[in-house]
């Protein structure tokens, strides 16, 4: 069983798209496309941008973590923690845009 779950509203596209993490420490993981949408920047969250390549698709996304607790709680977790997270959840994403590209791709 994977640690994250992928989360949208397929009814309204402006809801944006999100990661949630089940593991320890649980949190949301808001998925940036940078083409889209600015770049968080400073220390508030802990944030990492990240590069998809596929075929003839390049885009950047930004991943930014939020933790359902509060700070003190995480205290334990540090930012290097946290940035493994996030990697683990950008292979978790890029297998789901893996998959939506081969599902676009089935339908035509």
């Amino acid at each position: 069983m994977s640690d994250f779950l992928y989360c949208h509203d397929p009814l309204d596209e402006e809801a944006g798209e999100y990661i949630l993490h089940l593991g320890r420490p649980n949190g949301l993981i808001k998925i940036i496309l940078l083409d889209e949408q600015d770049a968080i920047e400073g220390d508030e969250f802990v944030h990492k941008t990240y590069e998809y390549e596929n075929d003839d698709i390049s885009e950047e996304y930004q991943l930014v973590f939020t933790p359902f607790e509060g700070l003190s709680d995480n205290a334990n977790f540090s930012a290097d923690d946290i940035q493994e997270i996030l990697d683990n959840a950008w292979t978790y994403w890029v297998d789901v845009l893996d998959w939506e590209d081969e599902e676009e791709e089935d339908e035509e």
